[in-house]
């Protein structure tokens, strides 16, 4: 008995050591409320099921922090998917994924944009971005930004674009 409480006791310890680690790189998904907004004269609006639409009169770009999973020797593979709305026949959704490093410089960046001159009120849309591989510094970082049009008027009704969520792919 006393021999079992022992192995236990170490396999706890063990597993809490394991758990101060980076996590490995895997899937994660982030709610479009987690962005900040970076310019334009609107604020976006939030709503408590985490998406962030933009209903001012102006265009706006926000950013999106990632959490970063850390893997030696430091490379960053990263794709996202990213779940936007965009009823605007004019402008377009336009978001970019970024691999930079501790002082800010970009290492990688890839864009997607919704299609351009097509409105959709009703369908939210998925824009794939995908980044070469690249080497990045321990302190490196991962983010996202988004442009979302300003809201647009159809038969007298508004509508906003909306940045509804993105998963990451590491």
């Amino acid at each position: 008995m006393k021999k079992t409480h022992g192995f236990v006791s170490k396999s706890v310890v063990a597993l809490a050591m394991l758990s101060a680690l980076p996590a490995a790189a895997g899937t994660a998904s982030y709610p479009g409320s987690l962005c900040t907004s970076v310019s334009g004269f609107g604020a976006p609006t939030i709503f408590r099921s985490g998406r962030l639409l933009n209903q001012s009169a102006s265009a706006i770009e926000v950013v999106c922090p990632i959490q970063r999973n850390i893997l030696s020797p430091y490379t960053e593979d990263m794709s996202l998917t990213v779940t936007v709305s965009d009823p605007h026949l004019t402008a377009d959704v336009c978001c970019t994924g970024y691999v930079a490093d501790n002082d800010g410089s970009t290492l990688a960046y890839d864009e997607a944009c919704t299609p351009a001159g097509t409105a959709d009120i009703t369908n939210p849309r998925l824009l794939s971005i995908n980044l070469p591989a690249v080497n990045a510094t321990y302190n490196g970082y991962l983010s996202l930004r988004c442009e979302l049009p300003a809201q647009s008027t159809t038969a007298g009704v508004k509508y906003s674009s909306v940045l509804a969520s993105f998963v990451v792919y590491e």
